[in-house]
């Protein structure tokens, strides 16, 4: 599987990929779904540094406070006694996660 789909494969993507273009424009693909090399090389090399372990640590502080509000959500509705929709607020969670990744 690496062989095939590690960075730097000389495996060229399938025509399974177009189903991933969300544009109205089929000439238009987002990272996943592009399957010319040289378009996939450029697209990726402006988002990589988003996915450095370096960056990935600096994000910690805004998972754990997302994580902090989240448990005190949950510890005041079992203190409560009360129910809560779990699936809606891990849904909440990922995007107050996300939120707060991007915009700080």
């Amino acid at each position: 599987i690496k062989t095939i789909y590690a960075h730097g494969s000389k495996f060229v993507k399938s025509e399974w990929y177009e189903a991933w273009n969300f544009s109205p424009d089929p000439r238009d693909h987002n990272l996943f779904s592009v399957q010319n090399v040289a378009d996939h090389s450029s697209a990726r090399r402006k988002v990589a540094a988003m996915y450095a372990m370096s960056a990935i640590v600096s994000y910690e502080p805004y998972v754990d406070n997302c994580i902090r509000r989240l448990r005190e959500k949950l510890d005041s509705t079992a203190k409560d006694g009360s129910t809560l929709d779990l699936g809606h607020w891990l849904q909440c969670f990922a995007f107050d996660t996300i939120s707060e990744i991007t915009v700080c």
